[in-house]
């Protein structure tokens, strides 16, 4: 058996495992410190040149900040990004979630719809 072994380890490509792995076991374990982890993962607008740039005007708030409040229904559609950050600024404008403000501008535009005379079911 051990000679079917042999050949099967001649033919893999796998290096040879290490021979003393303690050292590392052992090590103690270290971190970086924290201003270098600040320079690495600040804002990406903290350089000028980036700052000035204008696709970087405004630094982009995540939308997990806007959690769901009682709701229940999923929408996912995609929308330009004129409407998206339209959307978020209204949101924040009114202290409000994602959702809270779509509902806001659905029913503003039901009303309009009434107005008008449209026949909504």
């Amino acid at each position: 058996m051990s000679d079917g072994f042999a050949k099967l380890k001649a033919r893999s490509r796998l290096p040879d495992p290490p021979a003393d792995e303690t050292r590392n076991l052992s090590a103690p374990e270290t971190a970086p410190a924290a201003e270098e982890t600040e320079v690495k993962s600040g804002p990406a607008h903290s350089n000028s040149q980036e700052a000035s740039s204008p696709a970087q005007a405004k630094p982009r708030i995540d939308g997990r900040m806007r959690l769901r409040k009682d709701r229940t229904e999923a929408l996912s559609t995609k929308i330009k990004p004129r409407h998206r950050e339209l959307l978020m600024e209204l949101a924040d404008a009114y202290g409000g979630t994602l959702s809270e403000t779509l509902e806001r501008a659905i029913e503003a535009l039901e009303q309009q719809a009434k107005r008008e005379g449209k026949r909504l079911s």
